[in-house]
């Protein structure tokens, strides 16, 4: 679950360092940045913890949905708020916490493909069979 979680942990850090600067720009631009870090942070003590796979995907989604707005302020314009219709210039903590927030989604994506379910979840299936008239019952583990 590190995996998921080590870089995740980048992007609270660099948000709750531009916070200040955004805040004073805009409370929407500020609000968002403390959002991020309060849902970063949230997401890494949660998964630590409790890991699920909704959780994972749901940090795929979240991920993904940051990276492209990140890219839309830079590269088309800003959507919303007093920098509406300018782009913003690229900047090293930007593109370290965007290039972690990838990285998250990379981790996610392969937690879910290789199918890791959360440690102590039971992984044991009930199969029930029939033959003329008996039934039996038995359990498969999958580990």
């Amino acid at each position: 679950m590190t995996t998921a979680t080590a870089p995740g942990l980048a992007t609270p850090i660099a948000a709750t360092a531009v916070a200040p600067e955004h805040f004073q720009e805009s409370s929407l631009y500020g609000g968002f940045f403390l959002a991020t870090t309060v849902a970063g942070l949230g997401y890494a003590a949660w998964v630590l913890t409790r890991p699920a796979r909704w959780l994972y995907a749901a940090a795929v989604v979240a991920n993904v949905a940051i990276v492209a707005l990140w890219l839309m302020t830079r590269l088309v314009e800003v959507p919303v708020g007093p920098g509406a219709g300018e782009t913003e210039p690229f900047g090293t903590l930007d593109i370290v916490a965007s290039s972690a927030e990838v990285l998250c989604v990379v981790a996610g994506i392969a937690l879910l493909r290789a199918g890791l379910t959360p440690a102590g979840e039971d992984r044991t299936i009930a199969v029930r069979t029939e033959s003329r008239g008996s039934t039996s019952r038995s359990c498969v583990r999958r580990d």
